[in-house]
């Protein structure tokens, strides 16, 4: 008797380990060929899931084919007094200017760049009480058309352009050579290597991904609502690189999350879901959008 209790015991501890570490992504791969998505823009494509197992999600995810014509990236470029020391905070050098995602389309588009994707990049310091400085540092290897605007940072993984034309991720040390590079902007770590799903952050957050397929054509964009209890609970670090390869990925990065995790399209046709043409794509908690520190945005030729 006490060996069959042992066997269920065993048992029902093996299905649960085997549900922790199942993690949240379908089993498969995403069609997007199908009628489960829709086309945002030319060579963006769009799809939205909300999953009840093993937890509440609300997933969001943006395919962007870089071979696309007209197609290029922007990224956050160095602010006004670049390189000196922050007002609010002496002991870090201003890099960016801290502003939401939806400011960062808005903003492009005023100057007269064809904007029509956003999304939320860089981790950055400060990070500390009163949580609203003016501008960041300390965000990782960032270039902007060509332009250092930070510094590489230790084991801080890049989703790169290279003068050459290639995208692809690297890890470029402090001292290291990033003259090859036309566009970077860094992450947390790699959560997709090859193919191989890796990350070992388990709490649960609301959650960006850049991910790259394997041919480098497909850009794969993916964030998750999270701290919402009942509706959207959040991934963790390995579920990122699990739906990062579902939705097509054979490489990815985590990015930063949190409230900072932000997905915004153009829409010109204005309705009461979009604010002066700038849709909110995911959903913080009490419709939060907070100022960051890095971004990416997806243009095109006029």
């Amino acid at each position: 008797m006490k060996r069959l209790i042992h066997l269920v015991l065993f048992g029902l501890t093996l299905c649960c380990s085997l549900l922790l570490f199942a993690g949240s992504a379908p089993s498969g791969s995403f069609s997007w060929s199908g009628g489960q998505c829709k086309k945002l823009h030319r060579g963006i494509l769009f799809a939205e899931m909300k999953l009840t197992e093993p937890r509440p999600l609300r997933i969001y995810c943006a395919r962007v084919d870089l071979k696309t014509p007209g197609l290029f990236l922007k990224i956050t470029g160095r602010a006004e007094h670049w390189g000196e020391p922050m007002p609010d905070a002496p002991d870090f050098t201003i890099r960016t200017r801290r502003i939401t995602t939806r400011e960062f389309l808005l903003n492009a588009r005023k100057s007269g760049v064809n904007m029509v994707l956003a999304v939320n990049g860089s981790p950055w310091r400060p990070w500390r009480e009163p949580w609203n400085h003016k501008y960041s540092d300390c965000l990782g290897l960032l270039i902007s058309d060509g332009i250092l605007v930070s510094p590489p940072m230790q084991g801080r993984p890049s989703f790169v352009q290279r003068k050459d034309g290639s995208y692809g991720f690297e890890t470029v040390a402090p001292d290291g050579d990033h003259s090859h590079l036309k566009m970077a902007i860094s992450g947390f770590c790699m959560v997709l290597e090859n193919g191989k799903v890796t990350g070992a952050e388990k709490a649960l957050a609301p959650r960006t991904g850049y991910g790259l397929s394997q041919n480098g054509q497909y850009l794969i964009l993916l964030v998750a609502d999270g701290r919402q209890k009942g509706d959207s609970e959040g991934l963790t670090h390995r579920e990122v690189g699990q739906f990062l390869q579902y939705f097509g990925a054979m490489d990815g990065i985590n990015m930063d999350g949190g409230g900072s995790s932000s997905l915004v399209c153009w829409n010109s046709r204005k309705s009461k879901k979009t604010a002066k043409g700038a849709e909110f794509l995911n959903h913080q908690p009490n419709g939060g959008e907070r100022t960051v520190g890095g971004q990416m945005g997806i243009c095109f030729d006029k």
